[in-house]
């Protein structure tokens, strides 16, 4: 994914660890500010919503183990997908 994808990431603990800990909820302004940039990088690289992925969601894709919990479990992707 590196050689083809961008990536941008969100500061903060959103609970993302394996082990459960729990972790922040994102800012509103924080998603709102993500999806803004999204919608940018979609329109100027012609990005369909269903290649816009969570870092742990390329494993899936590349039919490897899951190895990252970022974006974390408070960020949902679905969601987030919604958004765009």
């Amino acid at each position: 994914f590196n050689e083809r994808a961008i990536g941008f990431c969100f500061l903060g603990n959103f609970g993302g660890n394996f082990d459960g800990s729990d972790g922040s909820i994102p800012s509103k302004i924080m998603i709102d500010m993500g999806v803004k940039l999204v919608r940018f990088l979609q329109y100027k690289f012609e990005i369909p919503t269903e290649q816009v992925l969570g870092h742990r969601e390329t494993y899936k894709h590349l039919g490897r183990p899951t190895v990252k919990t970022c974006p974390g479990v408070k960020i949902k992707m679905d969601e987030f997908r919604k958004l765009l």
